[in-house]
């Protein structure tokens, strides 16, 4: 269970995690409507912030908590999913004026090789 700044449930990744310690091996740890509705939810969210200029900039697993909640309408549980972890986020004008320092922001392993990959003076590479 997490406590994250004022969202209680679980981050997806530790959720992941518990849940394929629990499947039969080769099993999905999700069905194929609860990813659907989680993956949607994570869209929305992303909608949600561009729509009102800001970017996240470290966007990963442990970032996202999930929590079942019981419908009173139908007597079915289902995931209820937020995006925590606000704090390398930036409105859209702030991170277009981004420098060397502020550009590689984030977790680079979740990062897209275009955002790791910077050119210098002499047309290397480098991260």
């Amino acid at each position: 269970m997490l406590h994250h700044h004022g969202v209680d449930g679980w981050n997806f990744y530790a959720l992941i995690h518990q849940r394929l310690e629990n499947c039969e091996f080769g099993d999905p740890p999700f069905s194929i409507p609860e990813a659907v509705h989680i993956i949607l939810q994570v869209v929305e969210g992303r909608l949600f912030l561009h729509g009102n200029r800001i970017v996240h900039r470290d966007l990963k697993l442990k970032n996202i908590v999930v929590r079942r909640v019981k419908s009173a309408k139908v007597d079915v549980k289902f995931l209820h999913v937020k995006v925590t972890d606000f704090r390398l986020s930036r409105t859209k004008e702030r991170s277009m004026t981004a420098s060397i320092q502020t550009l590689n922001m984030g977790t680079t392993r979740w990062m897209p090789p275009e955002m790791i990959r910077v050119d210098n003076d002499d047309g290397e590479g480098v991260m």
